[in-house]
């Protein structure tokens, strides 16, 4: 008799059990699927936040361009097809004319560090013109 009573209540256990873990399985699957649809919305979302940051930037770009037109064509030459002396030239001019190394540089494309390594030594060798 004892042994038919545990019987029959590790069956209802079993069962429970069971049910429990059911229910438990049931319960992750719908997180999941709540999860994947938030997923979804985020990535949606974030597309159209990259899209309107893609047209600001568009916008920016076309503003600056219209702000800022090509410099004189006479004087933007890249360094590496303009001789030498031809650059040192124009970054002395352009600085005569109160351009700053940076406004120079980015006119000549060039590097800053070029521009202000050009300027000090014109400034070097115009003191010891000067000197003598």
């Amino acid at each position: 008799m004892v042994r038919k009573i545990i019987e029959i209540l590790g069956a209802k256990f079993t069962r429970s059990r069971e049910g429990n873990l059911t229910q438990r399985l049931s319960d992750l699957e719908t997180g999941q699927a709540q999860l994947n649809h938030m997923i979804q919305e985020f990535m949606s979302e974030t597309e159209k936040v990259i899209e309107e940051l893609s047209r600001l930037l568009r916008e920016s770009q076309e503003n600056a361009a219209a702000l800022h037109p090509a410099p004189n064509a006479d004087l933007v030459k890249p360094a590496k097809s303009a001789g030498r002396i031809d650059a040192k030239y124009h970054i002395v001019q352009l600085s005569r004319q109160g351009k700053r190394a940076e406004e120079i540089a980015s006119q000549l494309r060039i590097p800053t560090g070029e521009v202000q390594l050009i300027l000090s030594l014109h400034r070097d060798a115009s003191k010891t013109a000067v000197a003598k």
